[in-house]
This record gives structure tokens, sequence and C-alpha cells, in this order.
């Protein structure tokens, strides 16, 4: 039996990690990151900022120690996004 990682390397051998317009989310991808994340606000709004970062510290924690392959390619995605542009995009968008 394969490990996850294995299967994860076995799909994705060569496909670069830099994205292409074919690599953007499907409607399905969309909707399972629109509902992650809705679900964030939701403890947020529930049980507290603090409650929902130690949910997201937790779950990060957990899902790199099971899948380091796809931990590396996050941290390459992540280190090419300014998180200071993107905050100030959606400060702005919302004071529009």
């Amino acid at each position: 039996m394969m490990k996850r990682d294995d299967e994860f390397d076995k799909c994705n051998r060569n496909r670069s990690l830099s994205p292409t317009p074919n690599d953007l989310p499907q409607r399905d991808h969309q909707v399972i990151l629109f509902t992650g994340t809705a679900v964030l606000l939701k403890m947020k709004q529930t049980l507290g900022l603090e409650a929902m970062l130690e949910y997201m510290e937790e779950f990060f924690r957990d899902y790199k120690a099971r899948h380091p392959l796809v931990q590396e390619a996050v941290k390459l995605a992540v280190s090419q996004v300014s998180v200071r542009t993107l905050y100030r995009e959606a400060v702005n968008r919302e004071t529009r």
C-alpha cells in the first residue's frame, strides 16, 4: 500500500511547482476552499479568535506531519506571496 505522499509524488512527478492557468482551482476546489474559510469564520464568531487560531495551528501541525511533500509545495507557494499586499488589498476592498 502506498503512503499518501507517495501517491502525491506519483501524480505530480512531472509537474512544475509554478502554477499555470490550468492549475487554477476548479469549481469544487473553490467550494472546498470557501467552506474551510467559512468554518474558520464561524469558529471565530462562536468561540473567539484565540480558539480559531489554536485550531488552525493544530490543523497545520497535523497536516504537515502527515503530508511532508504537500508542506514543501505550500511552503514554496507561500514564499512567493506578499501577505502585506494581500492584507492591504482586502482592507481596501472593504472600504470601497
